[in-house]
């Protein structure tokens, strides 16, 4: 009987668990868009998220964008741009606020930040298995978490963008060392304008796979898809 299952196993394509629950591609993308519209849902139903530093980030935004129309506040800041950490937040609200107030620019770039950690999460799970899958999703309702709730917008847009740096590294493993090298530092110098641990994450996510990948090959094993950069490429940007 066992050697039946194994059979159909092997002549049918890949188990259940393998292909991570019997979702169709299609359905997992529609479950990310609801799954997202849920999380966001708290986020926009109020102007003023009840995180600890959130309402200073808001007043700062407020500040580089009216700052030097506004004589009253022309009279106490001045914005002196520098090439630091956490500016990412910075960049993006003020150009939201061109188009809508200050409230519902962060409001976007909240969620913003959510859907960047949810779609790096299933990109670089998809280089890892070389298959979409659905229990990527359950990291959803972990967004809510003590971190957010302190409000620290720029490293967690940090923590999206460095998901997805790490999937880009995967999928252009076996690519010409300087395309890999500019698309690399590209992210490493967004990473850094978001935030410094996120540059971390991502130089540890790398050398976490360039290790493993090492050891694979110091044991004379064929390499995993997962390590075989163009196939990962070929998988990562088939469309759904």
């Amino acid at each position: 009987m066992s050697g039946l299952i194994r059979r159909a196993v092997i002549a049918g394509g890949p188990g259940p668990l393998s292909r991570g629950a019997d979702f169709s591609n299609g359905q997992i993308a529609a479950l990310f868009v609801v799954l997202a519209a849920i999380t966001s849902t708290p986020v926009l139903l109020h102007p003023w998220q009840p995180l600890s530093d959130y309402i200073n980030h808001i007043a700062r935004m407020y500040v580089i964008a009216a700052g030097d129309a506004d004589p009253d506040l022309s009279r106490f800041y001045q914005v002196d741009w520098q090439v630091i950490p956490n500016l990412m937040m910075d960049l993006i609200v003020p150009i939201l606020q061109r188009v809508m107030n200050v409230y519902l620019a962060g409001q976007v770039y909240s969620v913003m930040c959510f859907v960047l950690i949810l779609s790096g999460t299933l990109a670089l799970n998809r280089c890892l298995y070389g298959r979409w899958s659905a229990l990527p999703l359950l990291a959803f309702p972990l967004l809510y978490n003590r971190i957010y709730l302190v409000g620290t917008m720029n490293y967690l847009f940090g923590i999206g963008l460095a998901l997805w740096a790490l999937a880009a590294w995967m999928a252009l493993r076996e690519r010409a060392m300087p395309l890999r090298l500019f698309v690399s530092t590209l992210f490493v110098l967004v990473l850094f304008i978001s935030h410094l641990f996120s540059v971390g994450i991502y130089a540890l996510g790398i050398l976490t796979f360039e290790l493993q990948r090492l050891a694979v090959l110091w044991a004379g094993e064929p390499l995993p898809p997962q390590f075989k950069g163009d196939r990962v490429s070929e998988l990562l940007w088939r469309p759904f």
